[in-house]
C-alpha cells in the first residue's frame, strides 16, 4: 500500500444523504481496463483519477456546488475527457473490461499494443467503505438525462474518485496479449471477430444475446484454459476461482453441471469456496445482467458441492459406491427432465429414510 496518499471517498450528508444505502451495494470484485490514453493512472498499489495524475483539487465530489459535480459527472460518463476530471470508471462486467480492451487496441490514436492494455481486478471488501457506488444512483440524484445513459449497460459501472490507496494482494493485473497468449480467443472466438472490434456497449449487448441459447458443457480444454488464465492473473486463492468462475460464466451452463464441478474439486478451489460464505462472492448489486446470474447460479453450486464432499468425508463415506452413485445422480439433475428429476428426488427421499444418512449427503 502506498501510504504517502490519502482516499479519496465519498460522504454523502444532506440532501444527498439518500446515497449512503448505495456504499453498501457494491460487488466484491470490481474490473478496470487501462490503456496508454486512459485518463488517470492505475497500478497494484494506486488508482488515480485525472485530477488526481495531473495535481488538480481531489474533494469529494458530494461535496461541491452541485451543477459543478453535476457537469463532472455527466462529462465523465459521456467519455469527454477532461484534466480535472476527478473520477474513475470501474466496471462489474468482466464481458465489458475485455471488449474495453479490444475497442481500445483497434479504436485508439496509435492503435496500442495488447500487452500495453492491462485488465485489473479488484477485491473490493479490501478498501476502505465509501471508495466506490454506483454510477446509476449518482446520475439519478443529479437529474442526467441523456441518451446515451440510459442503457442497461450502465448498471455495470461504478465510480471511484480521487486517490484509491490499494492494500497489499488486494488487486492483481493481467495484460491483453496475456489473455490471448492463454487462449481467451479458443475459449470464445467471437472475441476475436475483426468486424466488431470498433463497437462496445452494442457488442456487450450482442454477448449476452448468447444466454437465450441453451446452455453448452465446457470442454476439458476449456477448462483448462480457464484455469489457466485464473493461475497467471492471480496469485490469490480468493481470486482464482472468482476468475474461473467469471471465464466459465460468459455464456449459459447447465446448473450442478459436472464437468465444472469435477474441475473445481480436481484443482482444489472448490474447497476454498466451500469454506468461505457465499457472501464473499457477490459480484453484483442486483441479478440484472445475464453472466452475472450465471455466475451466481455456478458459484452457488461449486460451494454447495465442496460442502457435500466435505460432509462425505467427514461421515466417513467418501469411497461409498451408494454415495458415490447418488452424488454423480444429484449432479446432473438438471440435465434430465422434470418428470425424470421427480422421480430420483422420491427415489432419493426413499434411501435417505432407510439409510437415516443426512440430507447434505444426498
Amino acid at each position: 500500500m502506498d501510504s504517502s496518499f490519502q482516499p479519496t471517498l465519498y460522504n454523502p450528508r444532506g440532501k444527498l444523504k439518500k446515497l449512503v444505502e448505495h456504499l453498501d451495494r457494491i460487488p466484491c470484485y470490481l474490473f478496470r481496463t487501462q490503456a496508454p490514453r486512459t485518463n488517470g493512472t492505475t497500478t497494484v498499489t494506486l488508482v488515480q483519477s485525472a485530477a488526481a495524475t495531473n495535481r488538480y483539487p481531489i474533494t469529494d465530489m458530494l461535496r461541491r456546488p452541485t451543477d459543478e459535480a453535476a457537469n463532472m459527472l455527466k462529462n465523465h460518463c459521456l467519455w469527454l475527457n477532461s484534466r480535472d476530471d476527478n473520477l474513475t470508471s470501474w466496471t462489474s462486467s468482466f464481458l465489458f473490461a475485455i471488449q474495453l480492451a479490444i475497442y481500445r487496441q483497434f479504436g485508439d490514436w496509435g492503435k496500442p499494443s495488447p500487452s500495453s492494455i492491462q485488465i485489473h481486478v479488484l477485491d473490493t471488501r479490501k478498501l476502505p467503505r465509501g471508495t466506490f457506488i454506483s454510477a446509476v444512483p449518482l446520475l439519478q440524484t443529479y437529474g442526467i438525462c441523456h441518451q446515451k445513459l440510459v442503457h442497461d449497460y450502465c448498471h455495470d459501472e461504478y465510480l471511484s474518485q480521487g486517490n484509491v490507496v490499494v492494500p497489499d494482494g488486494a488487486m492483481a493485473m493481467i495484460t491483453y496479449q496475456s489473455l490471448i497468449d492463454d487462449g481467451l480467443h479458443e475459449l470464445y472466438p467471437a472475441f476475436a471477430e475483426e468486424e466488431k472490434r470498433n463497437s462496445l456497449r452494442n457488442r456487450v449487448l450482442q454477448f449476452r444475446d448468447a444466454f437465450d441459447d441453451d446452455p453448452k458443457i465446457p470442454t476439458e480444454e476449456q477448462l483448462s484454459i480457464a484455469e489457466a488464465i485464473a493461475n497467471r492473473w492471480c496469485s490469490s486463492d480468493g481470486m482464482r476461482p472468482v476468475i474461473m468462475t467469471t471465464l466459465l460464466s460468459l455464456e449459459p451452463r447447465y446448473r450442478k453441471e459436472p464437468a465444472i464441478l469435477k474441475a473445481f474439486e480436481v484443482n482444489g478451489w472448490g474447497s476454498y469456496v466451500g469454506n468461505e460464505s457465499l457472501d464473499s462472492f457477490n459480484i453484483t448489486s442486483s441479478e440484472f445482467v445475464d453472466e452475472h446470474r450465471q455466475f451466481i447460479e455456478m458459484i452457488h453450486d461449486v460451494h454447495a458441492d465442496a460442502q457435500r464432499q466435505r460432509q462425505l468425508r467427514e461421515a466417513g463415506l467418501a469411497t461409498s459406491e451408494v454415495t458415490e452413485t447418488f452424488s454423480q445422480m444429484n449432479r446432473r439433475l438438471l440435465h434430465f427432465t422434470r418428470a425424470e428429476q421427480e422421480l430420483i428426488e422420491q427415489y432419493h427421499h426413499h434411501i435417505k429414510v432407510r439409510l437415516r444418512l443426512p440430507l447434505i449427503l444426498l
